[in-house]
């Protein structure tokens, strides 16, 4: 069985640590991370899932990304566990003095430019306004909801610093660093890259 560190317990942690227990057969996948749920940045966030485009990033990769999350999140949205991972549908619109630029327009529930009825029922003026519907996640309860799932399919908690990788590449693992919040870290990383060898790999997200 190959072991996994994921280094961050935030909900981008969490995440990536669910995804290879559902994508990699015959792992044992721990999380180290000396924050958890209500003590991360992540417990105050919530997002909006929304079209988007990213410089330097191939149109294909990116409605690539927007189709796979959106897939994902609205089947938990479909599903029993909406409440519990406090998600749930959100409508909405976008005013702005340039139209709205972003893939995935297609991919969401709705997406269109907003009538002329509509604009003018705002007390704000601007040139442009697209109406929408997507997914709102509340991450105060995605991640307790996310640790429940990762927990349930035998996942390993450590709450502890990572002061440095060697702690973690000493057990022989393959090592997927989510988060370079430490620029120690990051820096040792970029080191570590470059003197790797054969059986470890790193990646940067």
């Amino acid at each position: 069985m190959r072991n996994i560190v994921v280094i961050g317990g935030g909900v981008i942690g969490l995440s990536t640590a669910v995804n290879i227990q559902e994508t990699i057969p015959n792992v044992q996948v721990t999380v180290i991370a000396e924050h958890f749920e209500e003590e991360t940045t992540s417990h105050v966030a919530a997002g909006i899932f929304c079209p988007y485009s990213h410089p330097g990033v191939s149109q294909e990769r990116i409605r690539t990304w927007i189709g796979d999350s959106f897939a994902h999140y609205s089947k938990i949205i479909n599903s029993a566990e909406a409440v519990e991972a406090g998600m749930l549908r959100l409508s909405g619109y976008f005013f702005g003095r340039q139209p709205y630029v972003g893939e995935g327009k297609d991919i969401i529930y709705d997406f269109r430019v907003a009538t002329a009825i509509e604009k003018s029922s705002f007390p704000i003026r601007f040139p442009y306004a697209d109406f929408f519907t997507s997914v709102l996640v509340e991450c105060r309860f995605y991640l307790p909801f996310l640790l429940k799932k990762f927990k349930k399919a035998g996942g390993l908690i450590e709450r502890r610093r990572v002061e440095s990788l060697e702690e973690v590449l000493a057990r022989q693992t393959v090592c997927h660093l989510t988060c370079c919040c430490c620029m120690k870290l990051y820096h040792y990383l970029l080191e570590m890259v470059v003197k790797s060898s054969h059986n470890v790999k790193y990646r940067i997200r």
